[in-house]
């Protein structure tokens, strides 16, 4: 391990990495492993579930030395966090819930996607009282900066993976998956309520201008009725979180883009 671990908050043994590695590699006979771990830029190295970390290195496998990288994402339980359990938001069904996207890579439920849409490959899962650590694919933004055409192709991606739930496959019924995320972020009026206070400061201002603080006030106040159209709607399996922060472009195997959805929490 470089130097460079010792500037994390967590340094990575290499016992840890050796059984990840062995699923990347393909054998059981890995020697000479070295590695870097750092924060992926722009991710913060704790937020409500966990903390993420990218490492990259070498190691030969078979007697053959290969370059490897991997990220690794340690979830966390309330109680690790300080945190109630009994908090509706982290509950099994509820928002925040710590070990739902350890149940969705072991539920299957990302296996067998369409064409163009792809998660990141999960080679292994540790479960612990207070931890669930996922050691997946590192997926490479091959397009930094997005054209409005490239948002179209991610749009009829994610459109795709939600018609799956229409056309061909039941609606999964698990406990942990979420089915009312709009009503569990009503705690977000409290934000509204501080709107007029909160817009004294010029960039949020410019951030909020008055239509539309005055269109996303009409939209809270009728929010009843929203919520009575959407429940009367289909229902199908979505990514939960599909903004440009979670969504990575590169080219699939047979050369056509492909969009990827990372963070199934």
């Amino acid at each position: 391990m470089s130097a460079d671990a010792a500037n994390s908050s967590q340094a990575i043994a290499l016992s840890e990495l050796l059984r990840p590695l062995q699923q990347v590699f393909g054998t059981d006979r890995l020697t000479g492993v070295e590695w870097n771990q750092q924060v992926p830029p722009g991710t913060s190295t704790s937020w409500g579930g966990g903390a993420v970390t990218r490492l990259t290195g070498t190691a030969v496998a078979d007697g053959q030395s290969r370059p490897w990288s991997l990220i690794r994402k340690q979830l966390n339980s309330p109680q690790d966090r300080d945190t109630d359990p009994s908090a509706p938001w982290e509950t099994p069904s509820g928002i925040l819930y710590w070990k739902r996207e350890h149940h969705v890579y072991q539920s299957g439920l990302l296996d067998g996607l369409l064409d163009g849409f792809a998660v990141p490959h999960c080679y292994h899962i540790e479960i612990a009282p207070d931890k669930c650590t996922l050691w997946l694919e590192e997926i490479r933004e091959e397009l930094p900066t997005w054209s409005l055409d490239r948002f179209g192709v991610a749009a009829r991606h994610l459109g795709l993976l939600n018609g799956l739930y229409l056309a061909e496959r039941a609606l999964p019924d698990y406990p942990w998956l979420t089915t009312d995320i709009v009503q569990q972020k009503e705690r977000r009026g409290e934000i509204l309520a501080r709107l007029g206070e909160l817009r004294q400061h010029a960039i949020v201002r410019r951030g909020w201008p008055d239509d539309v603080v005055e269109g996303i006030r009409r939209i809270w106040r009728e929010r009843e009725w929203f919520y009575d159209v959407f429940h009367r709607l289909p229902r199908v399996f979505q990514h939960g979180d599909a903004g440009r922060r979670n969504l990575m472009s590169r080219t699939g195997r047979n050369g056509e883009t492909e969009t990827v959805a990372i963070d199934w929490g």
